[in-house]
């Protein structure tokens, strides 16, 4: 009988990173959900499978507008939806201002509407403190951008934080004391119309992800699959969930 090399030896470890061992993603391209499911089974941190992809699906748009691949300038704001109860209250609180309890996701976008940058904190924090991390993880990922447009809840002392520490120029964009009902911003619409577009994303309608990473996933998913609806030359009102009014 021929010896066996390490017989009467325990197992080794599992390797964490063997590939047998995990789904592949070729195995799971029949369908978008399965590819999708492969990707967060497969990665840690789920932050690092969302976020090559919607990068370059972001950079094809941007080259096909016959924009630099690199933005220049970004808008700021904060979104605040509702929590489900799975939600634990350590990362969860109540926004005064708006009456909504929950979590609140920051955003920054470029020219285009595209995100740039997410965080999700709980509904109570303050944009201007949540501005912090933001921009901060905004200027590792994206060197490029000198000037980020912002609405008077960014105000104060946040300005001078911002050119001092990151060489970047908040401007604020204020609304005129005169005016009433709804007025449009200059600037600042870009990224309340991306606010909208997540919100129609069912997992985005309402927070019932565990995890604020996670959340933050599902944005930038939300919007892969708005650039590449863009790229396939589809129209803009792909992801109504009815059909548009035929015109008069």
């Amino acid at each position: 009988m021929r010896d066996v090399p390490g017989a009467g030896l325990a197992d080794p470890a599992p390797d964490l990173h063997d590939q047998r061992a995990a789904p592949r993603v070729d195995d799971a391209l029949a369908e978008p959900a399965d590819l999708v499911g492969a990707l967060f089974a497969t990665t840690p941190e789920v932050d690092r499978a969302a976020r090559p992809v919607q990068l370059a699906a972001g950079t094809k748009l941007v080259e096909h507008h016959g924009r630099k691949a690199d933005p220049t300038a970004a808008v700021v704001d904060s979104q605040s939806v509702r929590a489900a109860s799975n939600i634990p209250r350590s990362t969860s609180g109540w926004d005064g201002g708006k009456n909504v309890g929950g979590r609140k996701r920051h955003v920054v976008v470029d020219c285009l509407g595209l995100v740039l940058a997410v965080l999700v904190t709980a509904a109570i924090m303050q944009d201007r403190h949540a501005a912090v991390p933001l921009l901060t993880r905004l200027r590792d990922r994206y060197f490029s951008i000198r000037l980020v447009w912002a609405d008077s809840g960014y105000a104060g002392r946040l300005v001078d934080w911002a050119a001092d520490k990151l060489t970047l120029t908040l401007q604020i964009v204020k609304r005129s004391d005169d005016t009433t009902g709804f007025v449009v911003l200059p600037r600042w619409w870009v990224v309340e119309r991306t606010l909208s577009w997540l919100v129609r994303s069912r997992r985005l309608a309402r927070d019932v992800e565990t995890l604020p990473a996670m959340h933050e996933s599902m944005v930038l998913w939300s919007m892969t699959m708005l650039i590449s609806a863009r790229l396939a030359g589809r129209r803009r009102d792909a992801f109504l969930t009815r059909p548009p009014a035929p015109a008069p």
